[in-house]
């Protein structure tokens, strides 16, 4: 039988040991290609948060100029306001107020029918309703009625027409032949 020399298997070992190594490398330097590809395909930060960061940065430009606006149109309304705040106008308003009050107090004074009483007029209504009575058929269907005078009511009965009068004739004139 015939043994292997030492020399050929070291040779041969030496051989598939560099051949590993460089399988081993081969691995390798693809896999850090592979890895250099998708590094240059993959988008950088800036080109991803891009967008964003400059909504972001005129949204808040924006704003600024929304709150100066805004600012702006409520130191107007503040000085509007605060020219109609002085005691002058004021007093003005207060005045006109009262003259207006007074007009509307005097014209609810003249329509006051209680009022028509003090010129020595009756108001006539009907006793168990209080409706007030306008005409002489509505005081007959009334029957009993409250005549209301300055100075108080008084209860009165309404008589059938053509009754005998309460008050005397006048003495007639004698006659003069």
């Amino acid at each position: 039988m015939a043994v292997p020399v030492l020399a050929d298997l070291r040779l041969t070992l030496a051989a598939m040991g560099q051949r590993t190594e460089r399988c081993v490398r081969r691995y390798h330097e693809r896999g850090r290609e592979r890895l250099d590809a998708l590094v240059r395909v993959i988008p950088k930060r800036d080109a991803l948060l891009g967008p964003q960061r400059q909504r972001a940065d005129d949204l808040g430009a924006r704003l600024d100029r929304g709150l100066e606006r805004r600012v702006t149109l409520a130191r107007g309304v503040l000085d509007r306001s605060a020219g109609a705040l002085r005691l002058s106008v004021l007093e003005r308003r207060l005045d006109d107020a009262r003259i207006r009050l007074d007009r509307t107090w005097r014209l609810a004074e003249s329509l006051n029918p209680d009022r028509l009483l003090e010129r020595g007029y009756v108001r006539v209504s009907a006793r168990p309703s209080g409706m007030v009575i306008t005409t002489s058929a509505a005081a007959r269907t009334a029957g009993a009625v409250t005549l209301h005078f300055r100075d108080g009511p008084v209860d009165a009965r309404v008589e059938r027409a053509g009754g005998k009068a309460y008050d005397k004739p006048g003495p007639e004139q004698p006659s003069l032949l």
